[in-house]
């Protein structure tokens, strides 16, 4: 699902464009995956940030960012008009076992609300069965951002929370005061400025994000299902087939330790064959795509 849809909603946007620009933008993006698969091919034990974050100060590719980042808000808003495109091609050439028992989601960290809503949907419509959520806690000051943005779930939040010390939980996040939670961001913004390759970096995190993304992902997860009317019996199920991985801090890592967690291990140890649906955000959903294939093809 979100492989189409997001390789659709780019694809559109660079339509648009005159054909060097195009060409341009498609040359650098071809550039940029392999890199980054070059980089972790030779040496898997590579910090993929630092490779990242240094490829990236090259001029092509901040062209290429800033490309990336003006077309966000106008991939948004053809979302549902993609979305509605894909689940009707699902339904109608059925790709996947008519059982949703056999089929799952990966659902990778990322900071698109909109993508968690889409694997709810897709597990409203019994086309998954069991949702797997891999991230830890790199996103995680992005991602409430976002969400204390959206009245819809902030509505019966009381924001009363004014120390860091006091948060545990993903409605702590988002019970923090305005001033408080500001102070969190630019705290989070100076940290970051020191590189994610050093040596306090992952201290810093831990510290400074209390929660994990793949907590905040399933509470967003749930929250819609109580707005979408499921009574408490439903939510617990749907619940119950949330797997949740916390330890990944790139694409790699989401990969492999969701195929090697124990939850999944204990989902396919009685299944021949199993369908899985994987989501992203739309940049990184190549990248995402091509990690899985790879892992497959050396796993077989």
């Amino acid at each position: 699902v979100a492989t189409l849809y997001i390789s659709e909603a780019l694809l559109r946007e660079l339509d648009k464009l005159p054909i060097a620009a195009k060409q341009r933008y498609l040359k650098n993006l071809a550039v940029h995956e392999t890199v980054e698969y070059l980089a972790l091919s030779v040496n898997p034990d590579i910090d993929y940030n630092v490779v990242h974050e240094a490829f990236n100060k090259l001029d092509s590719q901040e062209d290429l960012m800033d490309f990336i980042h003006r077309i966000v808000p106008e991939v948004l808003r053809t979302k549902q008009a993609l979305y509605e495109e894909v689940d009707s091609i699902l339904n109608v050439a059925e790709p996947f076992d008519s059982e949703p028992n056999n089929t799952v989601a990966f659902l990778l960290g990322n900071k698109m609300i909109s993508s968690f809503t889409d694997t709810f949907n897709l597990y409203r419509k019994e086309i998954i069965g069991k949702i797997f959520i891999s991230g830890n806690r790199r996103e995680t000051v992005d991602i409430i951002s976002k969400i204390r943005k959206e009245n819809k779930y902030m509505k019966n939040i009381r924001k009363t929370i004014t120390r860091l010390e006091d948060v545990h939980t993903v409605e702590d996040l988002l019970a923090m005061t305005d001033e408080a939670f500001e102070k969190l961001l630019e705290e989070d913004k100076e940290f970051q400025k020191s590189g994610k390759a050093s040596e306090l970096y992952m201290d810093r995190i831990n510290k400074n994000r209390p929660v994990s993304e793949s907590y905040i992902i399933r509470w967003v997860i749930l929250e819609d299902a109580r707005q979408a009317g499921m009574n408490e019996q439903e939510i617990a199920e749907l619940d119950s087939n949330i797997i949740l991985e916390t330890e990944a801090f790139n694409t790699p890592q989401n990969i492999t330790n969701l195929f090697e967690h124990e939850g999944f291990l204990d989902y396919i140890a009685d299944r021949s064959d199993i369908n899985i649906v994987l989501i992203q955000t739309p940049f990184s959903q190549c990248r995402a795509l091509a990690t899985l294939n790879k892992y497959l093809s050396e796993h077989k």
